[in-house]
């Protein structure tokens, strides 16, 4: 991919196809880029130079980008007084593709990629990016997206202009020219990313395929798929059930909004998640959702659960996790980050999912605001009840909201708490219970979620044992550690209890049922585990 300008007087590459788009329509789409690049490698030989760039514009008239790269000669550069445009020489590290996000996801969503030859390059390079200067004309997309992201630490966020400045800009003259793999057929491109961003978009619905019908038709059960669906959805399973959910729990009536409004939130909040973190993505929100739905489907949880908090719990599930970074709250601490300072390590990241959650949706220019039309008071009292619930999923808090609900559900006969509070006491458990499902999950699913939490904390461990720091997690090592015994010890210290409360209050017994069936399965795995499988857990999920 090159973005270019006006100026550029530079030989294209060939052989090769291009089309072009606007910078406005390519902009929401660089994540999913990346995931699309990722794919077009997989089914070739072939690798990708990414490159790292900063740009310095002496007009906010256009936007160009080029490659750092020797085969282009700057001096053919000729730009207009409206576009000035000088590549770096970054420094570059050679870093494992498949290690890339886990680290430098928040860079990789500002890194432009470039294709030279589609059949003949051979290096993997990455590098930091720097933004010195932006275009007054995109400084505000680029700023909320920005602030909405926890890298403040890696890209200086300009100054934002005067609105009326920046409303009487045009960036017409900015392209991109998007190549594409010449022997590749249309199984899935880079346009088709595109193609669906600019759906989701409001300019037409997303086509679902007879697989993606298959995978969500049973959705409302608790054997339900989930993993199967980011396959055949290629990671969006988060729209596409959710979509369906909302649809199902008429939530664009409770919040009078249109259901293309709905999709076009759902694809602003799928984009913010980090879709290669092993298990803090947005397949991960889609589980929860799913699980809330079912748990709000169930009459006994239902007879105590407002209208206003069935509708906040949908839309809580959906955002819980957005843009976790991989990395829990100790590590953020021990590393002094940002949003540890920011909220004073208490709640860290579950503080940030919900405040972007509704930053990106507040957002005008993101045209999502999904609560533009309730009242004031209306709004107040959905925002409050998402917030209360994402804060709940912050484990360090966890016996806290178990003693609060076993207290509440074991004094429902005395009426001692209003229908308000218990419905609220009921949607934080019900959430918790959403988030730390897995292990009352069919064993399949079970084993393929724990692969990928552990493989999550196996990168964290590292990364603690290379910076120096404290090791927040020390049994996983993955040298050393036996995975079934750890899976053991979650479902003793945490999920035993916790679902033999909630089974038990919302009439659920296949729950606890499942978790006794898939803790004998762990058990006998202990003794013959070999640490050795560390290596690759992540081959089979």
């Amino acid at each position: 991919m090159l973005m270019i300008s006006k100026g550029y007087s530079g030989r294209l590459p060939s052989p090769c196809q291009c089309q072009l788009w606007s910078y406005q329509e390519i902009m929401p789409g660089l994540r999913d880029l990346l995931r699309v690049l990722q794919e077009w490698l997989s089914h070739s030989s072939a690798e990708i130079l990414l490159t790292s760039v900063s740009t310095t514009l002496s007009s906010p008239k256009a936007l160009a980008i080029l490659p750092c790269c020797s085969t282009i000669d700057v001096r053919q550069i000729s730009p207009s007084q409206s576009s000035l445009v000088m590549p770096t020489q970054g420094i570059f590290s050679k870093i494992e593709l498949q290690s890339i996000s886990r680290r430098d996801d928040n860079c990789l969503r500002f890194i432009t990629a470039y294709c030279l030859n589609p059949l003949s390059i051979r290096n993997i390079r990455i590098g930091s990016v720097q933004w010195r200067q932006i275009s007054h004309a995109l400084a505000p997309v680029l700023r909320t997206r920005l602030d909405s992201s926890n890298c403040s630490r890696l890209l200086p966020i300009p100054k934002i202009c005067a609105e009326e400045e920046s409303s009487s800009v045009t960036i017409n003259s900015a392209v991109i020219v998007k190549l594409h793999h010449p022997t590749r057929q249309r199984k899935r491109s880079v346009v088709d990313a595109f193609k669906d961003k600019r759906n989701a978009s409001g300019e037409g619905r997303r086509r679902v395929s007879a697989d993606v019908k298959n995978a969500l038709s049973n959705d409302q059960e608790w054997g339900f798929d989930i993993l199967q669906l980011e396959r055949v959805t290629e990671n969006h399973a988060l729209s596409h059930l959710g979509i369906k959910i909302f649809e199902r729990w008429k939530v664009h009536e409770t919040l009078r909004c249109s259901t293309d409004l709905i999709t076009r939130w759902f694809s602003v909040i799928e984009n913010h998640y980090h879709s290669l973190n092993p298990y803090h993505n947005a397949t991960h929100a889609a589980d929860v959702l799913q699980a809330t739905s079912y748990f709000l489907d169930s009459p006994a949880v239902a007879h105590h659960v407002q209208d206003t908090h069935a509708t906040a719990a949908l839309i809580a599930a959906a955002v819980h996790d957005l843009d976790h970074p991989g990395r829990g709250n100790a590590f953020l601490i021990n590393t002094r980050q940002s949003l540890a300072l920011l909220y004073n390590d208490q709640s860290v990241l579950e503080n940030h999912h919900v405040a972007l959650a509704f930053q990106l949706t507040l957002q005008q220019s993101n045209n999502v605001n999904i609560f533009a039309r309730l009242t004031r008071d209306e709004f107040v009292a959905i925002r409050q009840a998402v917030v209360e619930m994402v804060l709940s999923t912050d484990m360090c808090r966890h016996f806290e909201y178990l003693t609060k609900f076993q207290q509440t559900v074991g004094n429902l006969h005395d009426c001692d708490e209003e229908r308000d509070a218990t419905s609220m006491t009921v949607c934080r458990m019900l959430i918790k219970c959403a988030d730390i499902g897995n292990p009352t999950r069919e064993w399949s699913l079970c084993q393929k979620w724990a692969m990928r939490i552990v493989e999550e904390y196996f990168d964290q461990t590292t990364e603690e044992r290379e910076k120096g720091l404290p090791l927040t997690m020390e049994l996983f090592d993955r040298n050393t550690c036996n995975v079934p015994l750890t899976q053991c010890g979650f479902i003793d210290m945490f999920a035993r209890e916790t679902f033999t409360s909630w089974s038990e209050f919302a009439e659920l017994p296949e729950l606890l049922k499942q978790l006794e069936i898939n803790y004998e399965n762990w058990r006998q795995q202990t003794s013959t585990w070999n640490p050795a499988k560390n290596v690759n857990l992540m081959a089979d999920t």
